[in-house]
């Protein structure tokens, strides 16, 4: 399925495990509940979707654009993500455990709840990024300075030297 274009479909819990979905359009689809676990997803377009409870485990998502996706409670346990755009991402209570984030852009992201346990953010961009009662216990590679602006509450679990501002919004 390599270059597909599936955009504005309805792919709810729709299964595409292991699925080559390498440069697919996937823009403003919704994918409530839909699986992708082990899938290869470099490259690929979702921006302005809706992926809500659905699972990336052990995907490969390097350089996907996740602008403005819904992925509250979604699973992307040990996924790599290394240089995605996560631009305005709503992540409420998903569990990122063991991902790569390496480059990762976080803009005006809100990560509320959110796992990020384990997580590799070597030269990720953490800016206006919402952490509130994230935890980020294990995480590595997060750098001080580019970290602009993000921030979290008493419940954020952060590693031992990065601070955070108190979330005002």
């Amino acid at each position: 399925m390599r270059s597909v274009d599936l955009e504005k479909a309805n792919l709810s819990n729709a299964k595409f495990e292991d699925t080559d979905l390498r440069e697919a359009d996937l823009n403003t689809t919704i994918l409530t509940g839909a699986v992708f676990d082990g899938s290869d997803i470099r490259n690929a377009s979702f921006i302005r979707s809706v992926a809500e409870n659905a699972s990336f485990k052990g995907a490969k998502m390097d350089e996907v654009n996740l602008e403005r996706v819904d992925l509250s409670n979604a699973n992307f346990e040990n996924a790599r993500l290394r240089q995605a755009k996560l631009d305005r991402i709503k992540a409420h209570n998903a569990n990122f455990a063991d991902a790569d984030f390496s480059g990762v852009r976080l803009v005006s992201a809100d990560l509320t709840g959110a796992n990020l346990t384990g997580v590799d953010f070597d030269g990720a961009l953490l800016r206006r990024t919402r952490l509130v009662g994230a935890d980020l216990t294990g995480a590595s590679n997060l750098d001080p300075s580019r970290i602009l602006g993000a921030c979290g509450d008493e419940n954020t679990k952060l590693p031992s030297g990065i601070k955070l501002i108190k979330c005002s919004y």
